[in-house]
Order: C-alpha cells, then structure tokens, then sequence
C-alpha cells in the first residue's frame, strides 16, 4: 500500500487544487493524506476539490496540529519559525504512516511526464542534476546521520518517496548515534545551532534522499527537468519539462 502525504499551507489551496488536476501522471498511489495548517481549517476542503473535479475517494484530511500534539514540543513547535517547522511535520507525518510506501508531495508542484514511485522492488526519487543549495543542508546530514552527501545532484525537487523499512533503518540510526528518540534528536541538534539572526537551512529533502542512497542499494533517481513559473500560469512548451512549480506567491481561493 502507498500513501501520500501532501502537505497545503493555508495560502496555498488554490495550489493544490491545479496540482491535485495532474494526478494521473502518478502511478500506484493509493491514499492521499492531506494535511493543512498552521491555522485551523474551517471549511470542507473535500467539497472544494470535488468541485473542480477531483476524485477524493481515497483521500482524507488531518491538521499539522494532529502531529504536532504527538511530540513533546507542542508548546514550542514554531519557535524556528514555519519553513523549519514544516520540515518537521513531514518527518512526523511519515513516521506515523503505516503503509509500507510513502511519498511525500508539496502543493505547489507538478509532474508533467508521468513517473511510477514506487516501481516493482524499487524506489525511484526525482534530482535535480548537478544542483547545490545551501551548506547547511549537507552539514545537517552530517550531524543528524553521521554520513556524507551522497551525490552532487540536488533531491528538493517537492516529491519525495521513501519505503517504510528506510524510515525505519533511518530512525534507529539516529536513536543509536544521539541515544534519544529520534525527533527529538533532529529536534535539538537543529536547536542546538539555531541563531536568532542567522537563519539555519535544513531540508526534509536532501536528509531522505542522501539516506536512501546511503541505505538502499535499488533506490534510483530520475532526473527532474523542472519549470518555476514567473508569473501565475506561465504558457510554456510543456514537451520540454517534466515538473512545473507554481509562482511561490500567496493566493486566496475564490
């Protein structure tokens, strides 16, 4: 069984109702989670889907509040403020999965070309070749997994996907180097370099995917030939690109 975890920030609904449009270039995904916050949700998110024509059967909605109240931090949980805080939650959110496969989607971006996951014995991640981003990215890996970067390609692509018997090698790595439980050791290794003034970068991203390569000899990697849209739906050559990320700019569902 594979799940979704898609994660739609309170400006971005309008977001995710044109990705959600896209959906058939996916394969083998069986549920979708969506999870919404930091504000509360007050309105039937399933019925504006199904309003422009998205099937929700098997799809069900939870607040990142749900998460948050698992953890021993729900009083100080954005204290890094919400980009790191989000992070967080799509770590929580997949170790409090059950499926076997995860795959985790941001709202903002879609796949032109269609892509299988999770093929036959085999894991199967978008990169972004021969990309870079900030060093504090890999110096994380480093301190949380006490591994290297793994490869020069980049994997903050907005989808990742990961099975459950990685997760689990990952974590249990973590609670044997650090000797506490495993959010609560990324928890405090990010905390423990966290400068008011000095924003620190940390990504979900590249922490999963330099992981698997690490782990799981049948992890394999497309690349993503990805298009970041400049203005609010940008008319491109669709035939060139394999993803498109939508403008990053708050909108408001009408």
């Amino acid at each position: 069984m594979t799940t979704r975890l898609l994660f739609v920030a309170h400006d971005k609904l309008y977001d995710a109702i044109q990705v959600l449009q896209y959906d058939y270039m996916m394969s083998n995904i069986d549920k979708t989670k969506v999870y919404y916050g930091p504000s509360d949700i007050d309105f039937d998110m399933l019925d504006i889907f199904e309003i422009h024509d998205i099937d929700t059967k098997n799809f069900s909605v939870h607040q990142d509040v749900e998460l948050i109240n698992l953890t021993t931090h729900n009083e100080d949980f954005y204290q890094f403020g919400g980009w790191i805080s989000q992070q967080m939650l799509k770590l929580l959110a997949i170790h409090y999965c059950e499926d076997d496969n995860i795959l985790i989607q941001d709202c903002d971006t879609y796949l032109l070309k269609p892509h299988n996951f999770f093929s036959t014995n085999n894991v199967n991640s978008l990169v972004i070749k021969n990309e870079t981003h900030h060093p504090d990215y890999y110096n994380f890996i480093e301190k949380i997994l006490r591994i290297t970067r793994q490869t020069q390609d980049c994997f903050v692509t907005d989808f990742m996907p990961i099975s459950k018997v990685s997760w689990n090698n990952m974590i249990n790595r973590i609670e044997k180097i650090h000797n506490q439980y495993w959010f609560d050791a990324i928890y405090n290794i990010y905390k423990s370099n966290y400068k008011k003034d000095d924003f620190m970068m940390f990504s979900e991203y590249e922490l999963l995917g330099n992981w698997q390569l690490f782990d799981d000899n049948s992890f394999s990697v497309t690349p993503q030939i990805r298009y970041e849209s400049k203005t609010w739906q940008d008319s491109i050559d669709e035939s060139l690109y394999t993803s498109y990320c939508l403008k990053p700019f708050p909108r408001k569902y009408v």
